[in-house]
């Protein structure tokens, strides 16, 4: 059985009215269909253990009210079209048009859709799948050949191959689709997630409206809505309409953009995609910070950051972390102005400083930030609370984790470093012989961490602290003052009696 809608086709991209590159300029479709029917044929990609997606998990709640509102009253209506994307590729979904003439920018067409497909095995929507999936991969180029091209590159893309070599480092999006791939030929993870499947296998995607076409469904009374479909829509251009649309209307957080970009994207796809993210208004430097501060496998930070929706007692938190990388990214404070200016010392004359940041921005923020959290995790993780377990642990607040392991607490170990750093005297980043400079810097960076953290005894955050509320208000100052003391009295300051520890407002 084939169905068949019929609409316009059109182009909204410049590439409309330049033939020599209309082909990279997708075509839309708009066309009307019901609700209980478009989901026979659309699936929804949500984010979840185990699978790849880019959506929110589904929300009843937000379902049960779109549903409400077509059960309310016979006027209620929702004329806001539906965003779906059609897989490239597709033997399923074919787009006709009624007009000869391929110049025209509309063009009077018909969708029809080979229903048949509903008859499939599961083997052969696994099939389908793995061939979308291997098609992704295989677009993805060996990392070795891409960075060999300049002769003698920056060091730390140096360690970046060495690293690569021995397997140990592999590009998150790129191995989620792999776990993926393996897991379609676990056939108790089949049976365990056939419904799962069958949603993914379908030949188009619904990219936004999720909630109100099955809140419609639910009233099962063949609801129609208007559909936007992008024909050819590949995975990366799902993603990307998904981010647009929800976080210029809706505001998503930006964890879960980050959490979109590192793990529903390979390293070749985002990169594709990041400038037009930038250039539609949506923050895409978070993903930066969190490349290095939460994906990254030589990060002390490796996956413990919650870039979730969720509390995540487990986890650090987001927002605070991204600050705590800010501090390095930016440039912004003292001590990092001088180490970005011996670093540079050929970059000079007009524009200097802004090159500098550019140039400091594109990594080497992340080889400092890794050398001062690297000396903490080395101080601290072996040290444990009274229950065993190690400081450098985020556990639950019924365990009893460490006083170390919470966001605020590191970003304020973190700022009276940098501020004991900013007080060191010129000489200190004086660099002896030149082209030295970022292997000098980073050891003047270890070297101080070391001296401060000596100041900072492990039973500090073993010990109870009676004040329970940090991040704001007389807490937040009574941490600052803690960590200013410990280092103006180099480690002799009686923390058992202050009032962090003690609770005494």
């Amino acid at each position: 059985m084939k169905k068949e809608y019929n609409g316009l086709a059109y182009r909204q991209s410049r590439a409309t009215y330049d033939q020599s590159s209309e082909s990279k300029a997708p075509w839309i479709v708009s066309f009307v269909a019901e609700a209980e029917e478009l989901i026979k044929w659309a699936g929804i990609p949500r984010r979840k253990d185990g699978t790849i997606g880019y959506q929110r998990v589904a929300n009843e709640s937000r379902i049960e009210k779109a549903a409400d509102f077509f059960r309310a009253a016979v006027n209620n209506q929702s004329p806001t079209a539906l965003v779906i994307g059609i897989h490239p590729n597709n033997s399923i979904i074919n787009l006709e048009f009624k007009e000869e003439d391929e110049h025209l920018s509309i063009r009077p067409c018909v969708l029809t859709v080979d229903m048949n497909f509903e008859s499939e095995t599961i083997e052969e929507k696994i099939r389908r799948l793995k061939e979308q999936i291997n098609l992704r991969l295989k677009e993805e180029p060996e990392e070795e050949e891409e960075e060999e091209e300049e002769g003698g590159g920056e060091e730390e893309d140096e360690d970046e191959d060495e690293v690569e070599d021995e397997g140990e480092k592999v590009e998150i999006g790129r191995s989620l689709l792999k776990d993926f791939l393996e897991k379609l030929d676990d056939n108790q993870w089949i049976q365990d997630n056939e419904e799962t499947i069958k949603d993914i296998a379908l030949p188009a995607t619904i990219i936004d409206g999720q909630h109100r076409v099955l809140g419609a469904a639910r009233c099962e009374r063949n609801i129609p809505f208007p559909v936007c479909a992008i024909i050819d829509c590949t995975w990366p251009e799902q993603v990307f309409q998904f981010t647009v649309v929800n976080y210029t209307s809706k505001s998503i957080p930006d964890q879960f953009i980050t959490a979109n970009a590192a793990l529903s994207l390979t390293k070749v796809e985002l990169n594709e995609l990041q400038d037009r993210l930038v250039q539609a208004g949506v923050k895409v430097v978070e993903h930066e910070l969190m490349k290095i501060v939460n994906f990254d496998q030589d990060s002390p930070f490796f996956n413990l950051v919650n870039i979730t929706e969720k509390q995540d007692d487990n986890k650090l938190g987001y927002k605070t972390m991204v600050r705590i990388a800010k501090q390095w990214y930016s440039g912004k404070h003292g001590a990092v102005k001088s180490i970005i200016k011996t670093l540079y010392p050929n970059i000079t004359g007009k524009g200097a400083n802004r090159i500098r940041i550019e140039r400091w921005k594109d990594g080497d923020w992340g080889v400092f930030f890794l050398a001062f959290w690297k000396e903490v995790k080395m101080k601290y993780e072996k040290e444990k609370t009274v229950d065993g377990i190690s400081l450098w642990i985020p556990l639950s607040p019924s365990l009893k984790r460490s006083n170390l392991m919470t966001a605020i607490v590191l970003q304020e170990l973190q700022e009276v470093f940098l501020d004991n750093l900013n007080n060191q005297d010129e000489i200190y980043f004086k660099v002896d012989e030149p082209s030295t400079e970022k292997e000098f810097l980073i050891s003047r960076v270890k070297k101080r961490a070391e001296t401060v953290l000596e100041y900072v005894p492990p039973e500090f955050f073993i010990i109870e602290w009676k004040t329970k509320s940090l991040n704001i208000g007389p807490g937040r100052e009574m941490l600052k003052e803690a960590f200013r003391k410990f280092v103006e009295t180099k480690g002799k300051y009686k923390y058992k009696v202050s009032t962090l520890v003690k609770g005494n407002f």
